[in-house]
């Protein structure tokens, strides 16, 4: 299983906590986890590509939790997303 295949499988378990701050959390430390082990284990240019697919996937799959009113998952994604926008703005700054 890659690493953004792990982290995805990850997010689906975060999305069974028992409150918004839980499944919040818990997918928070997951996708830094996941910043934090690509930047150690990825080496060169394709890091960074790498990222950015997961990144976009998780956002398809948000949407498609939108339409299906999965409110958890839908938490749980955005979740993560922040995690990736934060990232993003520090790796640019």
């Amino acid at each position: 299983m890659s690493k953004a295949e792990d982290l995805l499988s990850q997010l689906l378990v975060a999305r069974t906590g028992v409150n918004t701050g839980e499944r919040q959390a818990q997918s928070r430390i997951k996708t830094r986890d996941y910043l934090d082990r690509g930047k150690k284990e990825l080496k060169g240019e394709n890091v960074l590509s790498i990222i950015k697919e997961t990144e976009t996937e998780i956002g398809a799959l948000r949407t498609s939790a939108l339409a299906e009113k999965d409110d958890n998952l839908v938490e749980v994604y955005d979740a993560a997303l922040s995690v990736f926008s934060t990232w993003n703005h520090a790796r640019e700054a």
